[in-house]
């Protein structure tokens, strides 16, 4: 018979956020370097965060290892005026650090909303304020469709933006 091994996880301790397209039925502007907008705590059992809506920032509370899971839909604002800056990209970040802990990008248009997906890992090591920022060189529109044009109630179904943070250390 060999070694014990390492214990596995016995549990996660998840946090979701949420903001949909009836919080912004229009879509959102969110200029270079702004912060996109979260605007619903769905689940957050264990207390592991502080959500401030009026700044669209989440605080880390405890200590630990992060798995930080994104999605944001989202197009051009405009024609980009650089050639070649057709690029939407967004990051997540601590809010005192230019870090990004989370990305993703792609090639966008004005006509489109695209998905973004980013994941990462952060260790935190006391309350840290975070966010996700607007890492492009253009102005973006975040939005999706309208619930009134979906089959169902539920606002989960048109998410233009959601977050899934795990504790996982």
């Amino acid at each position: 018979m060999g070694p014990q091994g390492l214990p596995g996880l016995t549990s996660l301790s998840t946090s979701y956020f949420v903001t949909t397209s009836e919080d912004y039925p229009d879509g959102e502007v969110i200029a270079p370097t702004y912060n996109v907008p979260i605007e619903n705590v769905i689940l957050d059992m264990d207390k592991n965060f502080y959500f401030n809506q009026d700044n669209d920032t989440i605080t880390f509370l405890k200590a630990g290892t992060y798995l930080v899971v994104f999605r944001v839909e989202a197009k051009l604002q405009n024609e980009p005026i650089i050639p070649g800056s057709e690029i939407i990209s967004l990051g997540f970040r601590v809010t005192s650090s230019p870090t990004i802990y989370a990305g993703c990008s792609v090639i966008g248009n004005t006509k489109d909303y695209s998905q973004l997906i980013g994941f990462g890992t952060i260790n935190i090591v006391g309350p840290e304020m975070a966010e996700i920022i607007n890492t492009s060189k253009n102005n973006i529109i975040i939005g999706g469709p309208n619930i009134d044009d979906l089959s169902t109630e539920s606002f989960f179904a048109s998410p233009i933006v959601s977050i899934l943070v795990l504790k996982i250390k």
